[in-house]
């Protein structure tokens, strides 16, 4: 039986070829999310790609879905799996906003108040 939730979305990266460590990513992302209840549950994996662009293979397709409204949630490890500047995580964050969905983090910080998440990433 399907959720009555919508659909959650996965995202993971790194930066070096690193499939251990994507998995590590998913598997722990994927545990928060069913423990909200979302059963329809997609991952998106960018493996060996910089965080100092958000034009990457994965996230492109994520943020194809997010526009398409097809994403309730995404569910990251931390600000830094979006990028690792404050410019590219607005931009990121703003179009989130602007869909209506939702960001969480695995230590499961769940907010919709921009000054909330820069603070969490500015502060590391």
């Amino acid at each position: 039986m399907q959720s009555q939730l919508g659909k959650a979305a996965i995202y993971c990266r790194t930066a070096l070829a690193d499939t251990e460590e994507l998995d590590n990513q998913e598997q722990a992302a994927r545990e928060l999310v069913k423990s909200y209840g979302y059963t329809n549950i997609i991952c998106y994996r960018d493996n060996a790609a910089s965080g100092t662009t958000i034009d990457r293979p994965e996230m492109n397709r994520l943020r194809a879905d997010i526009q398409a409204e097809d994403i309730d949630i995404v569910v990251i490890r931390d600000i830094s799996r979006i990028a690792r500047t404050p410019a590219l995580v607005l931009q990121f964050v703003l179009e989130l906003d602007e869909y209506n969905v939702q960001l969480t983090t695995v230590n499961g910080d769940r907010s919709k108040d921009l000054a909330n998440v820069f603070r969490q990433y500015i502060n590391g």
